[in-house]
């Protein structure tokens, strides 16, 4: 088997026989590695945001809702105030939050 059996036939006009005079392994590698560790470092950082934005949800969540275990009838739009309403994801935390409160059930099985 030659080298030329390993290459899908449309790809054959961009194969050089004797390589890029140029090449270094070594730098490859190097360009390689480095790339590997640059997107590690990137997936670790956007997990971390997610997660510290997550967990800020949850404990504004959990503390009205802390609040509301406590027979305070304060509805959930003056708890929180419109700034942070809007930074706590908007509608949809809102909308779950006074279904809670309304105790409906928050999964439509049916």
């Amino acid at each position: 088997m030659n080298k030329q059996d390993k290459i899908i036939k449309d790809n054959l006009k961009w194969y050089k026989a004797d390589g890029d005079v140029d090449f270094s392994p070594a730098r490859n590698k190097w360009v390689i590695d480095k790339t590997i560790r640059d997107n590690e470092k990137l997936a670790k950082r956007k997990k971390d945001d997610y997660e510290d934005k997550l967990r800020e949800r949850t404990d504004a969540v959990a503390t009205y809702l802390t609040s509301r275990s406590a027979e305070s009838d304060v509805p959930v739009e003056r708890y929180f105030g419109k700034r942070n309403m809007a930074h706590l994801r908007g509608q949809k935390i809102v909308g779950r939050l006074q279904e809670m409160i309304n105790d409906k059930p928050l999964i439509n099985l049916g």
